[in-house]
């Protein structure tokens, strides 16, 4: 028996929100794009199973008047095995139903869903058991209406921007609803884990990442895909070093050391999967800082469109180009890709592609210059602070090994057996991996020296992989 009715109504009235940030004329600024947000307080518990009484509810309709996308968070959840609870937009129908240990990966944060209503039920599965959910409050997105968006943008004449989905790369959510922003995040080769830039964070509760940005309305406001193509960040694994010195209005007043990095791990949607399992490929990424001026690059982002909002703001877009050659910032010398190409807010964290080392990235999007366009860059994965935070992230460079025939069709690895340049055949895998992984990328591969009897984890989150000696 399914207990799903009946409902209460909580009718809550959304107000203006926050004003957009500007950048003045000239000066480098990071192109991470807020939203308006508002987060309306609310009360109502309802419960399912033995004791409860028709009265008290076991569902509850939340209304936002005039929201482009809310989704709701809950104080407390009593769930036993079993049994969840569906939350469904009401202009939709989409739908996503959540476990108690999915409401722990969420920090408590429904998906997000398109429409100014929701409806929250108890699903006790037909075990009769007692459940309990308590909502605390309601989180309204929208974008400003009828009206140019900031000026986070570097285009050079017209824009050459072309929207196009990527398969690896996905808009990021820094935190539960717009207040953080929204950046651009890519999927690397184990399947569960991102990289970004570090300037889009520090990430909050209830952020995540979602692939398939639909298009927007025509006044350019946000729509989201499915529950399904969401998944939460694991804040714990959150790997961040930034620099970055930056006024009220997202203009960078220093670069200190100069870093921009970021990396972390998602959990599963509300279908049980794993990014790797939903999307059957990754971005490979390139270790070697060597590419030159005029160089062809591919880079991808969630940009919002200008000079007025379309069907194609903060959406995925793709643009090639050029680069420039390098530049260093900060104290630390970091380097930079340098590049004269269309960027726009949203755009962070998106992945730099050289298309002389296989096609791989070898950096994340992280400043425009407003005036001219020119004077772009990304930070370059090459630097060590981003080997560093990924190292970290795996539990240090002698844990893990990835082998990946793709991401090296060249023979272009000088670093073989990491993840920045995976290696194409199994080599010495045992040396120093005693309780450690290996991750393996679809293909054939031909086990040259390695032995394969050793304490370690063979994972191959894309799909089959055949070893012959």
């Amino acid at each position: 028996m399914n207990m799903m009715l009946p409902f209460k109504w909580v009718s809550l009235l959304a107000v203006a929100g926050m004003a957009p940030l500007q950048a003045a004329r000239g000066q480098q600024i990071a192109p991470r794009e807020p939203l308006k947000q508002i987060v309306m307080p609310m009360e109502a518990t309802f419960r399912a199973g033995p004791g409860s009484k028709q009265d008290e509810g076991r569902g509850v309709v939340v209304a936002v008047e005039n929201s482009d996308v809310c989704r709701v968070q809950f104080k407390s959840w009593t769930l036993p095995d079993g049994v969840r609870v569906v939350i469904s937009s009401g202009q939709t129908g989409e739908s996503a139903a959540l476990t108690a240990r999915d409401l722990d990966h969420w920090s408590g944060f429904s998906p997000l869903f398109n429409g100014d209503f929701l409806l929250v039920e108890i699903d006790d599965g037909g075990t009769g058991l007692s459940s309990q959910i308590e909502l605390s409050a309601v989180v309204s997105i929208g974008a400003p209406r009828n009206s140019s968006l900031p000026s986070y943008k570097g285009i050079c004449g017209a824009d050459d921007r072309v929207r196009q989905t990527a398969a690896a790369v996905a808009r990021q959510w820094n935190g539960p609803a717009a207040q953080s922003g929204l950046c651009t995040s890519s999927l690397i080769m184990t399947g569960e884990h991102f990289i970004s830039a570090g300037h889009c964070g520090p990430m909050e509760a209830g952020s995540l990442v979602e692939f398939d940005p639909p298009d927007s309305t025509s006044e350019g406001s946000v729509v989201v895909a499915p529950p399904e193509k969401q998944f939460p960040i694991d804040i714990d694994s959150v790997r961040r070093d930034s620099d970055w010195i930056q006024d009220a209005n997202g203009t960078i007043m220093s670069f200190g050391e100069g870093d921009d990095a970021l990396a972390y791990r998602v959990y599963p949607n509300s279908l049980g999967q794993t990014p790797g399992m939903a999307r059957g490929t990754y971005m490979p990424i390139h270790y070697t800082y060597s590419h030159q001026s005029d160089t062809a690059l591919l880079k991808w982002g969630n940009g919002v469109s200008v000079p007025k909002p379309s069907v194609t703001n903060r959406t995925m877009k793709v643009v090639n180009g050029f680069f420039d050659g390098v530049t260093r910032h900060g104290s630390g010398n970091c380097l930079y890709s340098a590049y004269s190409v269309d960027q726009t807010g949203g755009d962070s964290g998106g992945p730099v592609v050289d298309l002389s080392v296989g096609g791989r990235a070898v950096a994340v999007v992280s400043y425009s210059d407003k005036s001219t366009c020119e004077a772009a860059g990304a930070y370059a994965l090459a630097n060590a602070s981003f080997q560093i935070i990924i190292q970290d992230l795996f539990g240090g460079p002698a844990g893990n090994r990835f082998v990946d025939w793709r991401s090296d069709p060249a023979g272009l690895s000088d670093f073989v057996g990491s993840i920045w340049n995976p290696s194409p055949s199994f080599g010495n895998i045992d040396e120093g991996l005693f309780g450690g992984t290996v991750y393996v990328a679809p293909g054939n591969y031909t086990v040259t020296d390695g032995v394969l009897d050793s304490r370690c984890t063979i994972v191959a989150p894309f799909g089959p992989v055949t070893l012959t000696h």
